[in-house]
């Protein structure tokens, strides 16, 4: 039922997408390692969010925390930095699929990034 839900949550918000980038990256069985995206949540409206699918499960990759670095010159509409950190628990290809969008819009970009465990 779990999973289920999951891959609803997922289709309803790539089916919303207008844009897909995709991105792969390479990591160690066991490691740490992190998503960096430009933010710039508070002058725009845009945030960023990590969609729920069954690549995030224990098995696979865990979620483990969000860093948000401020401008390196504070000015007004400046972007910050946003850090998704997981840590990879599975050998194989798995997929995050994070979505930057406004909550009261129906349109999206979505960062896909194909990450392998070695």
């Amino acid at each position: 039922m779990k999973k289920l839900l999951l891959c609803t949550l997922f289709l309803i918000s790539m089916a919303q997408a207008t844009e897909v980038v995709k991105n792969t990256k390479k990591v160690q069985i066991g490691s740490t390692f992190s998503i960096v995206l430009s933010d710039n949540s508070g002058s725009t409206g845009y945030v960023w969010n990590i969609i729920l699918t069954p690549a995030l499960t224990d098995e696979n990759i865990t979620y483990q925390s969000t860093l948000v670095k401020p401008p390196a010159q504070p000015m007004p509409g400046a972007p910050s930095t946003r850090e998704f950190i997981f840590k990879a628990k599975k050998l194989g290809t798995h997929t995050i699929y994070i979505q930057k969008w406004r909550p009261w819009s129906d349109v999206a970009e979505i960062q896909r990034y194909d990450i392998t465990i070695e």
